[in-house]
């Protein structure tokens, strides 16, 4: 029996994906509605053929679906119009308010996704110490307002009866962030995940299961289920650079698994907790995108782990200093913000100019890389199919 139905279901499909770009086929259609037929004519016969009837399903789905044009571009358009607007009067705001030049290039950037106001010296900067990823919205820009919408409102309700009624502004929250930034597709994959995380979070019993380090296979059905409805959206989401990146390094995370059982009780102690935690976070995702970045960009930072670890408190600062002002602008609260953007831009500036940060003109053969990533499917797979010992279940 498949522990992981969900994940192998998600493989079929980009398989089926990519083999439908490959040898496009009217008859795909046709072959998947066969196969779904028998697979509901002999449901009650479950076994090991059955489930190779329903991934055979998801394979004929998946070469289908990528020839089969959907026009969400027209249905989006109207509503990325009307963001575009309202973001550009929000950055107005804050240039009335006295933030200009470098200052405001990155908290556009960082905050609201706009790189229009990023000048190109501070992007390359960024990007010679392994810095980029944080110019470009992503799950760790929406943890960053998660771990914020937690702390206010999730950890204080998750365990009442009141749980459930947080959660439909909580979504309203996080898609309209989604939207404010104009769905950009990074963000709209870490909003469909987040989605997912915060329903099981809200739940006791599954909170139990995707909490648990032996419930691997509970965090790849959540991975896995955020990719399917990411690519039945736009199946061109497979090739997609940035797409790939994201899902990488949560796959990194969930095979190298981060989470400490510590909760000290002294607030230096939880404090050091938390920088080790963001240490770990940061060194095994870089790690597990490290052969992905070197195939596509040639350029490995050496000492983007390090820089990472001064980088990501002062992105989270900049965010929580910035969403207030995007509320009520005032010039105290923008002076505050100028000077730690630019004490982040002299730290990156100067980081920027040492010796050897990076090793340029690498070029890893494709065949390298994807035997690496088949290999950590394969670790991620089979962690997630480990049985959960007796003791755990009968806790739970």
């Amino acid at each position: 029996m498949i522990r992981t139905p969900l994940v192998w279901a998600c493989l079929s499909y980009i398989v089926g994906l990519m083999i439908g770009r490959m040898s496009p086929q009217p008859w795909y259609v046709f072959g998947a509605l066969a196969v779904l037929f028998l697979t509901t004519v002999a449901r009650h016969a479950r076994g090991r053929w059955y489930e190779v009837a329903v991934l055979v399903t998801w394979l004929f789905v998946g070469a289908a679906r990528i020839n089969l044009q959907i026009d969400w571009e027209s249905f989006f358009a109207p509503l990325r119009r009307a963001a575009e607007g309202y973001n550009e009067s929000l950055i107005g705001q804050l240039r009335q308010e006295g933030l200009k030049g470098e200052a405001l290039g990155l908290v556009s950037s960082i905050v609201l996704g706009n790189k229009v106001w990023l000048d190109s010296a501070t992007r390359s900067a960024f990007r010679m110490v392994g810095g980029s990823h944080l110019l470009a919205l992503s799950g760790m820009h929406l943890g960053i307002l998660y771990g914020l919408m937690y702390a206010i409102i999730v950890r204080w309700v998750r365990y009442t009866s009141w749980r459930w009624f947080s959660y439909p502004p909580l979504l309203l929250l996080i898609w309209g962030y989604a939207w404010l930034t104009g769905f950009s597709p990074s963000l709209v994959r870490a909003s469909m995940m987040l989605t997912v995380i915060m329903g099981f979070t809200l739940s006791s019993r599954f909170y139990a299961l995707v909490s648990d380090p032996s419930r691997i296979s509970a965090r790849l059905h959540i991975l896995a289920l955020s990719a399917l409805l990411m690519l039945w959206i736009d199946p061109m989401n497979l090739y997609d650079i940035g797409f790939q990146l994201s899902y990488i390094a949560v796959l990194s995370l969930v095979v190298f698994d981060t989470s400490r059982n510590q909760s000290p009780s002294r607030k230096w102690g939880r404090v050091v907790n938390w920088g080790v935690d963001v240490v770990l976070v940061s060194f095994v995702a870089q790690l597990g995108t490290l052969p992905l970045s070197a195939y596509y960009f040639h350029v490995v930072p050496l000492t983007g782990i390090l820089i990472n670890i001064l980088l990501i408190p002062l992105t989270m600062l900049i965010i929580y200093v910035s969403l207030p002002l995007l509320i009520f602008p005032c010039a105290l609260g923008v002076s505050v913000l100028s000077k730690v953007v630019g004490f982040t831009c002299k730290l990156v500036t100067w980081w920027s100019t040492l010796p050897g940060i990076t090793v340029d003109s690498i070029y890893p053969p494709a065949w390298g890389v994807v035997l690496f990533y088949l290999f950590l499917l394969l670790v991620a797979i089979r962690r997630g199919s480990e049985p959960v010992s007796i003791r755990r279940e009968v806790g739970q």
